[in-house]
C-alpha cells in the first residue's frame, strides 16, 4: 500500500499528532508499505527527527485565509478545509490510503478528496466533528459512533499507537514495588510549563531523601528549556531534551507525572503508574479511564494544579508501596500495545 499522513505539529498544535502518525508510520513501513508525511505546521526538531528516519516529507503552503468560524480547530489548519485538500491533491497521486490526525479536519475535508482517494482513516480522540470517511480510529477510550456516519470506527486501547520501542521492552519492565525514580514529561511542548510545576512538587521529596531521582523529559520546541535547564543542577534531577530514549527511561522510572495523553498507553505498556493532568480536551477521558482502571491518578486540570497538589497526590505512593505495584500491573493490562498491528490489519483487507 501507499500511506499519506496529513498532521501538523507547532507550538499551538503541540507534537503528539505527529508524533503519534509517526509510531503507526514506523509500523507500517516494517510491513512493507510506502509512507509519505503531508504537512503545513511543523516544528523544526519534529522535522529533522522524521527526515532521519528517511521519511519523505511533502509541505503545503504556509499560507493563511479565513475558515468558518463554526470550525472550532479551524485556526489550527490556518486554510479551510477545501484549500488545505485541493492543495494536498495537487502535491500527493497514487495513494490507497491517507492517515488524517488533524483537529481541523473533519467531513468537508474528506469529502473534498473522496473522487481522488477512495480509503481515508481519520484519527479521532476529540469527537467533536462529523466524518463520512472509511475509517475512524479513536484510541483513547471505547466508545459508540455518534458523529461519524457510514464510517467503521475502532476504538480503545486496542487500537493505541504504539511505538516499537516500547512494546520491545515490555518484556523488559517489571511490576513496580516502591517509587524510587520519577519521570517528568509533559509532551513535546509543555506550553503551560507543567514540568516547572512538577519539579517544584517533587525536589522536597528529592531533599528529604524520601525519592532518590528525578528524570525530566523536555521537547526542543519547548518556550521553557531555559527554565527548566537551569532549575535541574541537581545531580539527582536527569535532564533530557528532545530523547530518542522514551522507552527507555520509561521502564526504569517506578512513577511518571505527565498530561494525559496519547503518551499514556506508551506507559502503560511499560506497566508505569502515573499521575496524569489535562491540558487539552481529549485529554479528560484518557485521566478519567486511568483512575476508573486504577492504573493512574486523575489530577485533574492543570490550571487548577499547584507544586503542593502534586506532591500531595504523590505521597500515598511513596507510604503505601502496595499501591505501586497495583497500579503497575493494571497499567500493563490496560494496554497490549498492539494497535499498529490490528489497524494495519484492517486498512490491508480493505484495499
Amino acid at each position: 500500500m501507499k500511506v499519506a499522513f496529513r498532521c501538523d505539529a507547532s507550538l499551538l498544535i503541540g507534537t503528539g499528532h505527529v508524533m503519534r502518525c509517526l509510531s503507526f508510520a514506523e509500523f507500517l513501513r516494517a510491513r512493507g508499505h510506502d509512507v509519505v508525511f503531508v504537512v503545513r505546521h511543523i516544528l523544526p526538531g519534529l522535522q529533522q527527527l522524521l527526515l532521519d528516519k528517511d521519511f519523505s516529507l511533502v509541505h503545503l503552503p504556509a499560507t493563511k485565509e479565513p475558515y468558518s468560524a463554526a470550525a472550532e480547530y479551524g485556526h489550527w489548519l490556518g486554510v479551510s478545509e477545501e484549500t488545505d485538500a485541493a492543495q494536498t491533491l495537487t502535491m500527493i497521486n497514487d495513494i490507497d490510503w491517507f492517515v488524517v490526525d488533524h483537529y481541523g479536519i473533519g467531513s468537508v475535508w474528506e469529502n473534498a478528496v473522496a473522487t481522488r482517494i477512495k480509503h481515508v482513516l481519520a484519527i479521532d480522540d476529540l469527537v467533536n466533528r462529523p466524518h463520512v470517511c472509511q475509517l475512524v480510529v479513536d484510541p483513547n477510550v471505547a466508545r459508540v459512533a455518534t458523529v461519524e456516519s457510514d464510517s467503521t470506527v475502532l476504538s480503545g486501547a486496542d487500537y493505541a499507537f504504539i511505538r516499537s520501542e516500547f512494546l520491545n521492552m515490555r518484556a523488559q519492565a517489571d511490576i513496580r514495588q516502591q517509587v524510587d525514580t520519577v519521570l517528568l514529561f509533559f509532551g513535546g511542548v509543555d506550553s503551560k510549563n507543567m514540568t516547572m510545576m512538577a519539579l517544584q512538587a517533587v525536589t522536597p521529596l528529592l531533599d528529604a531523601g524520601v525519592i532518590k531521582k528525578v528524570v525530566v523529559v523536555l521537547g526542543q520546541a519547548s518556550p521553557n528549556r531555559a527554565e527548566v535547564e537551569t532549575y535541574c543542577v541537581d545531580p539527582a534531577i536527569e535532564l533530557h531534551i528532545q530523547t530518542n530514549k522514551m522507552a527507555e527511561l520509561m521502564i526504569q522510572a517506578d512513577v511518571i507525572i505527565a498530561t494525559a495523553s496519547s503518551a499514556n498507553w506508551e506507559r502503560c505498556v511499560t506497566g508505569t503508574p502515573a499521575l496524569l493532568c489535562v491540558v487539552a480536551d481529549n485529554q479528560i477521558a484518557i485521566a478519567q479511564e486511568a483512575a476508573r482502571a486504577r492504573s493512574g491518578i486523575n489530577l485533574g486540570l492543570a490550571e487548577d494544579l499547584t507544586a503542593e497538589l502534586i506532591c500531595n497526590a504523590l505521597k500515598p505512593l511513596l507510604d503505601f508501596p502496595e499501591l505501586v505495584s497495583t497500579m503497575s500491573e493494571n497499567a500493563f493490562a490496560a494496554c497490549d500495545g498492539q494497535g499498529c498491528r490490528r489497524v494495519c490489519d484492517w486498512m490491508e483487507a480493505a484495499v
